[in-house]
């Protein structure tokens, strides 16, 4: 009996061995790609017709776009290392793009690379994913996670011919089915859906509204008049009118859709709005509902500026020797220059400062500072105050010397020898 149980304590001993013999050897980097951020990517449906209706939406993806990708890394090992990110594009599972930068990242330190891809004129899932190596790139480091990775979806002309095809078959069949006994409840009309594109709005541009509205009742009801309005958020009553559609008839289970474009006057104050939709506004339809409150829909808020702000996110890390790029949108001013300062007030020195300084204004929508320029002015404004982030804004100017800002944003600027 004593010889059987020294026989299945080594039994067991030895399977204990055999399950953690494959954790021999390994070794914690320290490294973790944290993040994968893609600037544009609306749908992730596999459904392709809802694929196809998107791509009417700007932030969807589309052939020729440059996709903004951002990696992000973080050093958790108490050392500094000198590593090399890879970002590897694949489409449909095979590699279109691999981009690598060497990077010397400090201990507990994170940095974010950003890359610009031209989407090619090719349909089809991209997977994104990166890897960390050595800065020899013999040895990788870590992998990014399956729950970090990212994907967008490119329609294929095959996805817009099997639309089409389905389309085209929806339409025959709906032209055999025999018509429906109508039942003769009340009608009931109800706003379905409000659409606004898009919801970033500069002084001058068109945007698109969508509006469905639906008899959800049991008769006909002909002759529905329909008005759109706008108004300032802080000024609720204060009412504008966008446009007056009228359906002529709408049957019960029916619905139809009104599109319509619009540009805010160029002196509307600057600020957010909404879309408020009212079917049947004078009650002129005898519906028998009692459920009038459902005979309005207000849209998401709108904002309205001068100066549409792309790049770089609020609280973007930028590297000390690495690329400053920032870029924003405008139609009506022609003019720039940032403001960067230690608040939002840019009371100027010594607490905030113009690039370019003085009285020079650049003439793009996109701002890179001279080498050193940034770094120098901003880590020496964040040193003096004792601060860890610094306020960004950009200011407009017209030939008639009209000025406008536009909203405010926060960076941080990362050294790579703080203590020097």
């Amino acid at each position: 009996m004593r010889v059987l149980n020294w026989q299945i304590v080594i039994g067991t001993l030895v399977m204990l061995l055999w399950g953690i013999m494959p954790l021999w050897g390994q070794e914690s980097t320290g490294f973790e790609v944290t993040s994968i951020v893609v600037s544009k990517n609306c749908v992730e449906t596999q459904d392709f017709e809802t694929r196809f209706l998107a791509m009417d939406n700007p932030d969807c993806p589309k052939r020729g776009d440059n996709q903004l990708i951002q990696v992000s890394v973080e050093n958790r090992s108490p050392s500094p290392r000198n590593i090399n990110i890879l970002l590897d594009i694949q489409l449909d599972g095979k590699r279109v793009k691999r981009h690598g930068e060497i990077r010397s990242l400090p201990s507990s330190g994170e940095y974010r690379m950003l890359y610009s891809y031209k989407i090619p004129d090719k349909g089809g899932r991209y997977h994104l994913s990166a890897q960390v190596l050595d800065a020899k790139s013999k040895r990788v480091l870590v992998k990014s996670a399956p729950g970090v990775e990212r994907e967008f979806y490119i329609l294929r002309q095959s996805d817009v011919e099997l639309t089409a095809d389905r389309e085209e078959e929806k339409r025959i069949e709906e032209e055999k089915r025999e018509p429906q006994k109508l039942e003769f409840d009340p009608p009931d009309l109800r706003w379905d859906n409000i659409y606004v594109v898009p919801k970033h709005v500069l002084r001058g541009e068109r945007f698109r509204i969508r509006l469905d509205l639906v008899n959800v009742g049991g008769d006909i009801v002909r002759g529905i008049d329909t008005q759109v309005d706008f108004f300032n958020v802080r000024l609720p009553r204060r009412r504008t009118r966008v446009a007056e559609k009228k359906a002529q008839v709408l049957a019960p289970g029916e619905t139809t859709t009104f599109e319509m474009e619009y540009t805010f006057p160029e002196d509307e104050l600057l600020g957010n709005y909404q879309i408020i939709a009212v079917a049947d506004p004078k009650n002129i339809i005898d519906e028998g509902e009692g459920k009038e409150d459902n005979n309005q829909i207000l849209s998401d808020v709108i904002l309205l500026s001068d100066i549409k702000i792309i790049i770089p996110t609020d609280g973007h890390q930028f590297d000390e020797t690495g690329l400053f790029l920032f870029r924003w949108d405008s139609l009506l001013f022609h003019e720039f220059k940032l403001q960067i300062g230690i608040d939002d007030k840019f009371s100027g020195p010594p607490n905030s400062f113009d690039l370019p300084s003085g009285e020079r204004w650049i003439a793009e929508n996109e701002f890179v500072p001279f080498a050193g320029e940034l770094p120098k002015f901003g880590l020496g404004l964040m040193k003096t105050h004792s601060k860890s982030i610094l306020y960004w804004r950009v200011v407009g100017r017209k030939s008639d010397g009209t000025e406008t800002t536009s909203g405010v944003r926060t960076f941080t600027i990362v050294q790579n020898n703080p203590e020097s």
